[in-house]
């Protein structure tokens, strides 16, 4: 498991996880993508609506200090079966 934030700057800021899961990848990309059942893994996202390509938009719903928030993103990073990110300015919208 790897985790690291990099702090560019006052207000830029790289989020990165990893995990090793030991099952098939395609069952694991299959969970991780099926996002309306998002809630019943991830205690924070809570759903992405949206494309899977790189340099697509997506609004992503997270749990933010306890209130559902809805953040705007574009897809990078995106390999289908294996990885996909945002990379945004974190400015979450109450909903």
């Amino acid at each position: 498991m790897k985790n690291q934030i990099t702090k560019h700057s006052n207000f830029h800021w790289s989020i990165y996880t990893e995990i090793i899961i030991n099952a098939p990848q395609d069952l694991v990309w299959s969970a991780l993508t099926d996002f309306d059942h998002m809630p019943q893994w991830s205690k924070t996202l809570q759903k992405v609506n949206g494309e899977l390509s790189n340099g697509s938009k997506s609004m992503v719903d997270y749990i933010f200090k306890g209130k559902l928030r809805n953040i705007k993103h574009s897809m990078v990073d995106f390999e289908e079966g294996v990885q996909f990110g945002w990379s945004d300015t974190l400015i979450p919208f109450s909903r």
